[in-house]
């Protein structure tokens, strides 16, 4: 109800009757006059504006102003305040005047002015209960102005609007505080200004229902303050596990055609040939070559159908667009499949891809941790006892767990040197004329009983044939195993002599086929490399093109190769054949730390396994033999060092053996293995032959034996094999040497050679790693963090403690003390059982807009600065032109000369030769410096240690040579040094030497700190140096 229109004032006329309205007009005009009266309201005002008029002189004492055009009612008499007044020069405001209408300026109120009585600072209007109270009210034709000091309504209003009063909208000023007490006593009286109290009132509920949201302490710092607030959650920067968050992200990449692909962001693209659609989500261009490419994001939920490589993909800016957009799709490697994990790589070594695509780079992922389960001894050294234990350094190396002992000194007892050579009973060898030995030599196969299919039974397998010239039509010309691969002929005969007849006189004595061949053993003759496995099926092919099958007996003892005596009558087997099988495996394939052993069950109830005879104690000189395994620990990614150092309680270190002079490896087949390979740039154009490309890895080998140092990059080459390869690194203590470019095979055994260093090494172990990837039109890129919430290197992250950092508290940020909002809040808005603080948010309030006009203080003159800016900038002999003598424009004939603007210069004018006197050719945004011909842009060391610093005090490293006073770090601790950060191929390579003896690779960042010494002075001319591992200085001597 914005006004009391229920007013006996207006139904006068109508209640009186019509003959005193009409007879007794006068007396109407009182008793509506006396209504309104009645019905007006009090408007208690101060702070007054009024009018300065120039006064009429009068004979009584009332004053008034000089009035123009007065109005007259039948006499002379000046009428009050009638017509125009004459007011002084410089009034700005006019006087409150009887039956003009003020407006509330906050609340808008309107009210017409029944009688003025500014003595009394006080105004009667007509009843309006919307004015607030403080607001400042403007008299619509006086100019006049006041504050509301107080409202007080009618008698009859009152009387009337009563019940009415319960209604916020419709109660007068005074009574919102009562509602405020009622409903909002928490609520300070005093809000922020333009705050509506009465819908404050209507709408408090909603507030109340967003206590402890960040939406209700915003809402509640507007009505206080008028500003926004921001409600912040420190439980957000608790560290937690596994709070990261991972995705990844499907791309296409095509080579642009036509058009901006940037504008395909939001948009849907079409596979011409595919018909496909996707919407991307994300555009990046990059340039290959003479290529420009564009990798699209797109959504994979809004993938349909299968995009080609090769065809052309489009779209268009926007709906109303009808040019349409589009880029070739180049083929990018999609997934990548592990056939062999390898063993003993690095995390991020470099994967080179070979084929027809450019600009791929792939990247060691994780890698998988394993135990160890070979010791390899190097060099046995001597002095060893034992039950000398191994220690594994397991520095760096993520693993532990691994223990040993030597279990075997002096050596064993090695076969004589004619069984050494080869010589054996029966030779196998070209000049032999014993038929029976050729046959022997030979590898054989057991056939499980009752297994021949097709109707066939053994006998007809070893009968088939008569001699080595029978054409037979069922005779066996080959045998596959279905398992294992492999292939074998049959042989039929010795020497010609067919074993078909029941006695055989061979070299002068009579052999029967039953006593001497079993009839389960097939003598073979392998055509390829593979063996047999134990219990496969084997398919036999005849001359006459038939196949049927057998099964190979699980007993099957040495695979393919030998003698197989679980398939022959072992009471049937001469004496000659055990000497021979025994002899045969003592062949040529002796080696000089071959040994002759124990039988198998003389060593069982041995508290651990060994079958070497060992001598007697002092019978040599305690070199190393054998080393038993008690654990091969687990987690190791890389190779830990060997050695016999022990660590003491006081933390002195020692050694727990006498031996001197070795050297021990080590190797495990989990050990290092990659479990993923990281997709670091995917390139273009994979498709292109030869596709798919080749994943080529580093070869990881364990050398032994090694005589010099493999230096990298220079070619190294098998003695057997003929491959060659180009080293990449070699760790002389571990004896692990990383070849790339490898040509060929390299055959366990052979020795190596170093073209440049002349070092040598036999090869002992080496596990190549193989993958395959395929190329596709869209994949899937590797995934990644897309935040480092649950990293512990997360600096932004912290530990929960019982106040702050924990999920039951937050910060109210806003730009007021909390000292001025705390009580308010807590009553308000807080939560019960949160813990809460304020932070003030700074903000600059200074108005940078320009003001205008600006009027001189003495001259009086007003100018705007905003057209004079404007007109400076616009002037005649500003405006000019620029050109330069390439860019296609003339210099026009009268550049100085002012012109018009129909006579303005054209396009391919210009007033001002602009000449250029260089050309940019690059721009480089960092530092980038080439270290042993490598482009390098990070890891450069601007504080704190760098490989210079290592160069520089090598000395110190040393303790200058002073080889009583040695530092620990040895040319082993160097060798560990490796350069990092770098974001290079070289990454994970040797720092000495590399980095050292690098002017550029100086620069470079290490961790590696340099050993130091504290410098005490003392009043002595010269200074001592005292070091931690002394006593006999302590940090509370109080005599230094």
């Amino acid at each position: 109800m914005a006004k009391f229109n229920d007013k006996i004032s207006t139904l006068i006329n109508a209640q009186l009757p019509e003959f005193v309205v009409e007879q007794h007009p006068k007396f109407a005009s009182f008793l509506k006059s006396y209504y309104q009266l009645l019905e007006s309201a009090e408007l208690q005002v101060e702070q007054i504006e009024t009018t300065d008029g120039i006064l009429l002189e009068t004979e009584t004492n009332q004053e008034n102003l000089l009035i123009l055009d007065a109005g007259r009612l039948g006499s002379t008499r000046t009428q009050l305040d009638s017509g125009d007044k004459v007011l002084t020069e410089d009034t700005a405001f006019g006087k409150f005047q009887n039956g003009e209408t003020v407006t509330g300026s906050t609340s808008g109120a309107t009210a017409v002015i029944v009688a003025e009585d500014l003595d009394n600072t006080r105004l009667f209007i007509t009843s309006q209960n919307k004015f607030v109270t403080g607001e400042t009210i403007n008299g619509s034709s006086s100019n006049a102005r006041a504050v509301i000091k107080g409202y007080t309504p009618n008698p009859i209003q009152n009387l009337s609007e009563l019940v009415q009063y319960k209604d916020p909208d419709r109660v007068i000023d005074r009574f919102l505080s009562q509602f405020r007490n009622e409903f909002l006593h928490t609520i300070p009286e005093s809000l922020a200004t333009g705050v509506n109290k009465r819908n404050l009132i209507k709408n408090i509920k909603s507030l109340y229902q967003l206590k402890g949201t960040a939406e209700g302490h915003r809402i509640f710092f507007n009505l206080l303050f008028g500003e926004n607030s921001e409600t912040l959650y420190p439980r957000e920067q608790i560290l937690r596990v596994s709070d990261g968050q991972w995705g990844s992200r499907k791309i296409i990449r095509g080579i642009d055609v036509v058009g901006s692909t940037t504008s395909l962001i939001g948009r849907t693209i079409t596979g011409e040939t595919s018909k496909a659609t996707a919407i991307v989500e994300n555009v990046f261009r990059f340039t290959f070559g003479a290529n420009q490419v564009t990798e699209f994001i797109v959504d994979s939920d809004t993938i349909v159908g299968t995009f080609q490589i090769g065809e052309v993909i489009q779209g268009t800016e926007s709906d109303i667009n009808d040019v349409f957009i589009k880029s070739t799709v180049t083929g990018i490697p999609g997934a990548k499949i592990i056939s062999n994990d390898g063993a003993l790589y690095d995390s991020n070594a470099t994967i080179r891809l070979t084929g027809g695509g450019q600009g791929a780079l792939f990247q060691v992922g994780n890698l998988g941790g394993g135990a160890i389960t070979e010791t390899i001894i190097d060099d046995g050294g001597f002095d060893f006892e034992i039950g000398d234990k191994l220690t594994f350094n397991a520095g760096n190396t993520s693993g532990a767990g691994a223990q040993a002992f030597v279990s075997v000194v002096n050596g064993g007892f090695s076969p004589e040197l004619g069984i050494e050579s080869g010589d054996t009973l029966f030779p196998e060898n070209s000049t032999s004329t014993d038929p029976l030995t050729k046959y022997l030599a030979g590898p054989v196969i057991s056939v499980k009983p009752g297994s021949v299919t097709g109707g066939q039974t053994f006998g007809a397998i070893r009968g088939s044939i008569n001699d080595a010239d029978d054409t037979t039509s069922n005779a066996v010309l080959s045998l596959t195993g279905q398992t294992s691969g492999a292939t074998a002929t049959v042989r039929y005969n010795i020497d010609g002599t067919t074993l078909q007849r029941t006695t055989e006189t061979i070299g002068g004595k009579v052999y029967d086929k039953k006593t001497d061949f079993n009839e389960t053993v097939l003598y073979i003759s392998y055509v390829g490399s593979i063996p047999f496995k134990k219990g496969e099926i084997v398919t036999v092919l005849a001359a006459d093109s038939s196949t049927y099958n057998f099964t190979l007996s699980d007993t099957f003892g040495r695979v393919g190769v030998g003698i197989n005596r679980e398939g022959l009558d072992e009471t049937n087997i001469a004496d000659r054949d055990s000497i021979y099988q025994m002899m045969r495996n003592l062949g040529a394939g002796v080696e000089e730390d071959d040994h002759i052993v124990l039988e198998g069950a003389t060593s069982e109830g041995d508290s651990y396994s060994g079958d070497k005879i060992v001598q007697e104690r002092n019978t040599g000189v305690g070199d190393i033999t054998d080393i038993f395994i008690i654990s091969g620990g687990s987690g190791y990614t890389s190779l830990p060092i060997i050695n016999f150092d022990i660590t003491l309680p006081d933390g002195t270190v020692t050694s727990s053996s006498s031996g001197k002079d070795f050297i021990l490896k080590c190797f495990g087949t989990e050990i290092g293995r990659i479990l993923d390979i990281k997709t670091i740039e995917q390139g273009v154009q994979h498709e292109l032959s030869p596709s798919p490309p080749a994943i080529e890895f580093i070869n990881n080998s364990i050398v032994k034996a090694v005589s010099g140092t493999f230096s990298t990059s220079e070619t190294v080459t098998g003695a057997t094999s003929g491959f060659t390869a180009e080293v990449n690194s070699f760790d002389l203590a571990r004896g692990l040497l990383r070849l790339d470019a490898v040509v060929g095979s390299p055959v366990v055994g052979e020795i190596i050679n170093g073209a440049t260093s002349g070092a040598s090494g036999k090869l002992h172990i080496t596990d190549h790693a193989s993958a395959t990837v395929n190329v596709v039109a869209v994949a899937d890129t590797d995934g990644s963090f897309l935040n480092e919430d649950g990293w512990l290197s997360e600096q932004t992250m912290k530990v929960q403690d019982s106040l702050y950092y924990q999920d039951f508290s937050y910060v109210i940020k806003v730009g007021e003390s909390i000292n001025s909002w705390r009580d308010a809040f807590t009553k308000t808005m807080h939560t019960s059982g949160f813990y809460f603080s304020g932070e003030v948010a700074i903000e600059n309030r200074l108005s940078a807009k320009i003001k205008s006009p600006v009027v001189g203080e003495i001259s009086g003159v007003s100018e705007s600065p905003i057209l004079g800016l404007l007109t400076t900038l616009f002037a005649r002999n500003v405006r000019r032109k620029m050109g330069t003598l390439t860019d296609g424009t003339t210099l026009r004939a009268k550049p100085q000369s002012a012109y018009t603007y129909a006579d303005r210069p054209s396009s391919s004018t210009r007033d001002t030769t602009v000449r250029l006197s260089f050309a940019v050719t690059a721009i480089i945004s960092r530092v980038r410096r080439q270290v042993a011909n490598v482009n390098i842009a990070q890891g450069f060391a601007y504080a704190g240690p760098k490989y210079g610093t290592l160069n520089k005090y090598h000395n110190t490293i040393f303790r200058g040579g002073n080889r009583l006073n040695q530092s620990g770090v040895t040319f082993d601790v160097l060798s560990g040094i490796k350069i990092f950060g770098t974001r290079s191929s070289l990454d994970g390579e040797g720092a000495v030497f590399k980095a050292t003896s690098d002017v550029n690779g100086q620069l470079l960042k290490t961790a590696f700190t340099i050993p130091a010494d504290i410098v005490i002075a003392k009043d002595l001319f010269s200074n001592t140096v005292q070091r931690f591992d002394q006593t006999n200085l302590t940090f509370d001597d109080t005599t230094p």
